[in-house]
């Protein structure tokens, strides 16, 4: 960065970029114009050349030549006789700026006008420190006059107040125009988030008895950030149910209405279990969710703090440095060796009581929620994907598009595995599958990878595969088309995950030491009224009433 101070009358201080290519030495400015200063046109000072440190004003044409002619004799073209001067006498060396000329503070004659270097980029300080040593590169301030064009700043535009008519965005449009254009939409985020909707089951919070006991259902559209309210239909409750609210964007409360300021609306992460909201002088308390709006909170978790797992166990780690055999003794009253223990399980009650206990209002039920579904004791069901109603299916299909190329399956899986492996990871099979064109979808796909035979490395076994796609070996297909997104293997959700939580998990997780005291030989893992052993004090059990029981009949013999 450079700057040249044009003293003329109409002059100013003039902002240039000096580029210097090691290529050929030349040298090329660039002026960056400052808005309104009534340039307008190229931004080239100086076209790129070799620059000439010294200037005396511009040469007269012949006045400088590449060689000196001596005796020039004839009167006309053709007879002419000269020779050349070999030394050059009266030609004057011309000497050129270098890379070492252009440092901070230097001044360089660019044809008449003084350029001041102020700055250097950190290539080229790099480049400097490396091959010449400079290590200080402190830029110049370059100069202020008075009668200097300012940098243009657009202030901002106070607009009249919000009159109540039409929605914020409207009455904008109508200040900044005078034909109104409809308020524009974020597009990007309108596809990416299309048909994503957060449901959450709220209670209206009120004087009135009757309001307090009615259900609904509060749904956030992610692509457009609107609310739609329906209440749950209870019978004999007196109210009608349906639609509660339209679907429409909502302001926070607590904001002034008739204001010149755009006003905030409900965001995504405002929604959490156990928070209480004014939407539209109601007030709600929200008591639930379903299973597709915690796990997409627990998949963004940078965006739903309260959904954040790290976050959660380090603000209980903070809480309970010092109070942790306080809360593993609410939890698990009667638990004595808690640390040696393998597996504890503990009730989402008992948990969550634990946690309100030593915490208070600290944490949300949403968070404990988000504990306990990850921390959960609870086995997923079985997949109901049979293999029979997978082969018929993929025979269906294969029937009807009349493929045959299973010879030419066979020779990739020998051209990728040329060693003969018996199993292949899922990858390649899966690219194998979808380059050979089997007329299947991809739901059915994912269909037949998952019950096929696998090792204990989650590799496919090849051999299982080229024997189910075999057709000749079926004895018919009889059965009717079918969804293979949805019908052929259903895949429903987990519901019921965190109702029963893994404490020794979560203490491990927590790592904080417990400092409990050792109990006797009657101490069991006791919750409220019901007794949880973890498998290794029931095999513990097991073991000591069998060897009560072989002692007691060994003395029966003797008697």
């Amino acid at each position: 960065m450079a700057y040249w101070d044009d003293r003329t009358e109409f002059g100013d201080v003039r902002k240039l970029e000096i580029c210097y290519y090691l290529a050929d030495d030349t040298i090329e400015i660039k002026e960056a114009h400052i808005r309104n200063s009534g340039r307008d046109g190229p931004t080239v000072f100086l076209k790129r050349a070799r620059l000439a440190r010294e200037f005396n004003g511009l040469l007269l044409p012949g006045q400088m030549t590449p060689i000196t002619l001596l005796n020039v004799l004839g009167t006309n073209m053709r007879n002419v006789r000269y020779c050349v001067d070999p030394l050059n006498t009266g030609n004057k060396d011309i000497m050129y700026y270098s890379e070492r000329d252009l440092q901070i503070g230097s001044v360089i004659n660019v044809y008449g006008r003084a350029v001041i270097i102020t700055e250097l980029d950190p290539f080229t300080q790099q480049y400097y420190r490396q091959r010449y040593g400079v290590q200080d590169f402190t830029p110049l301030a370059i100069p202020t006059r008075s009668d200097v064009c300012t940098d243009y700043r657009q202030k901002e535009r106070i607009l009249p107040p919000y009159n109540g008519w039409g929605s914020y965005e409207d009455s904008v449009g109508n200040c900044l125009s005078v034909e109104p254009k409809p308020p524009k939409t974020d597009f990007k985020k309108f596809i990416k988030f299309d048909r994503y909707v957060l449901r959450f089951g709220a209670k209206m919070l009120s004087t009135i008895k009757e309001n307090c006991e009615r259900i609904f259902v509060i749904s956030y559209y992610l692509s457009d950030d609107t609310l739609q309210i329906q209440e749950v239909a209870v019978r004999n409750s007196g109210f009608l149910g349906g639609e509660f609210m339209k679907r429409t964007r909502i302001e926070l409360p607590g904001q002034e209405k008739f204001s010149y300021k755009q006003p905030q609306y409900y965001m995504p992460w405002n929604f959490f279990i156990g928070s209480t909201m004014s939407l539209k002088d109601f007030i709600f308390h929200l008591v639930s969710a379903d299973e597709y709006t915690l796990m997409f909170m627990e998949h963004h978790p940078e965006q739903f703090i309260h959904a954040n797992l790290s976050a959660i166990m380090q603000k209980i780690r903070s809480a309970l440095q010092n109070r942790m055999s306080e809360f593993a003794g609410t939890c698990v009253p009667d638990c004595y060796n808690l640390e040696n223990k393998r597996d504890v399980f503990v009730s989402f009650e008992s948990f969550k009581g634990a946690l309100i206990g030593v915490l208070g209002k600290v944490i949300s039920d949403h968070e404990i929620i988000t504990l306990c579904r990850h921390f959960s004791a609870e086995q997923t069901s079985t997949s109901g994907c049979s293999r029979v109603n997978v082969k018929a299916a993929a025979h269906l299909e294969l029937k009807r598009a009349l493929w045959n190329a299973r010879d030419d399956m066979m020779e990739h899986f020998h051209h990728i595995n040329p060693t003969n492996q018996p199993f292949l990871p899922e990858s390649k099979v899966r690219s194998t599958l979808r380059g050979c064109r089997l007329p299947f979808s991809l739901e059915l796909i994912d269909n037949i990878l998952l019950i096929l035979n696998r090792n204990e490395c989650n590799e496919i076994e090849i051999c299982d595969l080229m024997n189910f796609i075999d057709v000749s070996c079926s004895k018919g297909c009889d059965m009717p088309p079918v969804n293979h997104a949805f019908e052929l293997c259903p895949k429903i959700p987990f519901q019921h995950k965190g109702r029963l939580v893994n404490l020794s998990c979560f203490l491990s997780k927590l790592n904080l030491p417990l400092n409990l005291s050792s109990g006797t030989e009657s101490g069991k893992a006791m919750m409220g009224d019901a007794r949880i052993l973890p498998p290794s004090a029931t095999e513990e059990l097991q073991l000591h009433n069998d060897k009560k029981q072989n002692d007691q009949n060994n003395m029966n013999v003797k008697i």
